[in-house]
């Protein structure tokens, strides 16, 4: 309910400070009339409460007007922002990557059996063990290793993170008992962690379904996937998902969309969500493993360059 109210806010608030606008300079030009005829007949400008009110309504209604115009109704361009480090958030999406064949039965890479624990201690165990395949002519990555890193960012210094949402393509959905059984572990001492898995279901009212992860219920079917390769499919599960957590309540500003995982296309939906919305997208660099955050901004697109609104 919370986010239909704020989906409807920002569609009529433009036309609303307009109409504000045009109410409250009309009262201020009749104030201002009174007063300059009785400067001309020379009785003297009087003192008018509402007169004064009217022009402070008028000044603040044209403020806010020209805010939401340039938002809303100039022409725009886009430009990307980066920020590096990428700012910590509450809810990080991660888009899932399939494993490599080898990697299906146990979930882990070659030479691993288990996880220690700890996102940290996992990290390093598995660095260790990449360092000691590379030395046998090994090359093998593990891809779920960078979901780790992005939440490991997260949570540097005690960050904010609370949950972490999946969005699975058909192969990685089925493979989501042996992502409970790796990660579950490494955040049983944060309190109140929770994940999450975003189902495709047309049925209902979002075409999504958010589905808590347990132990009990990680078995799913490949028709609760998502197509990698579909850029409309996955605009709609994204489109979707932000209108759940809307009606949750959660901000956009604490919301991070990683696309370390998946394909270039699930990159380019990534980066679409942050259109003129306070959502922010991420990518850690497979080199230096920082966590990059980008923003497509709008921009006004006067002469001679951009600039930021």
């Amino acid at each position: 309910m919370k986010g239909t109210i704020s989906r409807f806010w920002w569609s009529v608030s433009p036309w609303l400070s307009g109409a504000l606008v045009i109410v409250f300079g009309n009262c201020t030009a009749n104030a201002a009339w009174d007063t300059m005829i009785s400067l001309m007949q020379h009785r003297g400008g009087t003192f008018s409460w509402p007169g004064l009110i009217s022009l402070a309504a008028f000044a603040a209604s044209s403020f806010w007007f020209v805010r939401r115009l340039r938002r809303s109704f100039f022409p725009q361009t886009r430009r990307l922002t980066t920020e590096n480090p990428a700012h910590t958030r509450k809810h990080l999406v991660v888009m899932l990557s399939k494993l490599r064949k080898n990697q299906e039965q146990t979930g882990l890479p070659t030479g691993l059996e288990r996880l220690p624990g700890t996102i940290a201690d996992n990290l390093l165990v598995l660095e260790n063990n990449k360092q000691e395949n590379r030395a046998k002519g090994n090359f093998e990555t593990w891809p779920w290793e960078m979901t780790l890193r992005a939440m490991a960012h997260h949570l540097e210094k005690k960050g904010p993170l609370r949950d972490l949402t999946l969005i699975c393509s058909k192969e990685s959905i089925t493979q989501l008992g042996l992502f409970h059984q790796h990660f579950s572990p490494a955040t049983k001492d944060l309190p109140n962690f929770q994940y999450y898995v975003l189902l495709k279901e047309p049925e209902v009212a979002n075409g999504v379904q958010l589905l808590s992860l347990d132990r009990d219920n990680c078995r799913l079917n490949s028709e609760k996937g998502w197509n990698y390769n579909d850029y409309d499919e996955l605009s709609n599960a994204l489109w979707g998902l932000m209108r759940e957590l809307a009606d949750r309540g959660i901000r956009e500003s604490d919301i991070m969309i990683d696309f370390t995982g998946g394909k270039k296309v699930t990159g380019a939906v990534a980066a679409a969500m942050t259109f003129n919305r306070d959502i922010k997208a991420q990518y850690v660099d497979t080199e230096t493993f920082e966590g990059l955050g980008y923003d497509l901004v709008y921009a006004v697109s006067d002469t001679g360059g951009y600039g930021k609104v």
